[in-house]
Formats: C-alpha cells, structure tokens, sequence
C-alpha cells in the first residue's frame, strides 16, 4: 500500500510508478511490463523536476530500486553493481535475495557496513506488530538497534525453499526496507 505521506515529496512520475508497482514478490517476480517504457524513459527532469542533482550515484540507486519494484532484476542489476558505494551494495545485495542467490546477497551486504539506513528501518520495524510472532521476528532482525541484512536473507531464504511460512511477514519487511531506503536515496540524490 501507497504511502501517500512520503510519496508528496516524490515527482509526480515517482509516484505513479510507485503506485503502479505490482504486489511485492519475496523472490523473482514477474517483470510488470507496462512500466517497461516508463522505467526506461526515466531523467533528471522527470524524476526530481525543478531540482538539481548533486550525488549522481544516489539517482543511479533510484533508478535500480525502481526497475527492482517492478520485478526487472536484471535492469537492476545492471545498474546496482556500477554503483560502488554502500548504497549501491545496499540495492545489489537486494536484488541477489530477490533472485535466490542467497550467498551473493550476504557479500554485498557485507560490503554495506554501517548505512545509516539500517538504523532507521530498525525503528521503523520495532515495536510495530502487533502479532507476538511477527514482534519476536523483527526483534531478531534488528539487533542492536540496526537492521541485521543477514538475518533477513536467511529468514527469505528459509520461505522461499518453504521451510518457513512467514511469507506475509518477509513482504511486509521488505517493503518497508525499500521504502526507507527508496526514500534515503531520493531525497539525498538532490541539493536541498
């Protein structure tokens, strides 16, 4: 679901295509091809009008989280792995767990090191069930006040091969680290 709240800072082309994403998929997803042209067509102009762009490898993050959204892995791909930054291994080691290649998604999470993400997605995640199973979940996914990546792949890991059923709960949390990270990107990639 939309988050009408974030998205008014986002260009109106942002946030249709946010809107237009399909639902989130904890592996591949199927690529939503009716936002092929418009992914594709993406610019600066577009994507932050009237604003100038000052972190070049922060906009190429967006365009890979976009293409990811919409369940293009391989696009995304092509775009994370050219950003080396924390926030490109961040969008890289998103995209290996979304595609099953669990081992290469924990080596780009290595590389991400202390995002200032992780803290804040981790206080977004704390305390915000109110299901005890999901609770005690996100309280072992945010150890020490940070979001524990690998923690997440194994839990992705474990119900994509079927041996969990947190299906629910794995869409839920991924969203909410897209969206946190999406937004971390999108409003950095810009000069105030």
């Amino acid at each position: 679901m939309p988050d009408t709240a974030t998205q008014l800072a986002y260009s109106p082309a942002i946030a249709a295509l946010i809107d237009a994403a399909p639902a989130d998929d904890v592996g591949h997803g199927a690529p939503n091809e009716a936002a092929r042209a418009r992914l594709a067509a993406l610019d600066d102009a577009t994507m932050w009008p009237g604003r100038r762009v000052t972190d070049r490898e922060l906009a190429q993050a967006c365009r890979s989280a976009l293409w990811l959204r919409h369940h293009f892995l391989n696009e995304s791909h092509q775009i994370s792995q050219d950003i080396a930054t924390a926030t490109g291994s961040f969008w890289h080691g998103i995209m290996h767990r979304r595609e099953g290649d669990f081992g290469n998604a924990k080596y780009w999470f290595h590389r991400v090191g202390r995002h200032p993400v992780l803290g804040s997605l981790a206080a977004t995640l704390r305390g915000q069930s109110t299901d005890a199973d999901d609770a005690a979940v996100i309280e072992r996914l945010t150890v020490g006040g940070s979001w524990d990546c690998d923690r997440f792949v194994d839990l992705c890991e474990a119900t994509i091969r079927r041996r969990g059923n947190a299906t629910a709960l794995c869409l839920k949390l991924q969203d909410a680290e897209w969206r946190e990270l999406f937004d971390y990107c999108y409003r950095a990639a810009v000069s105030p």
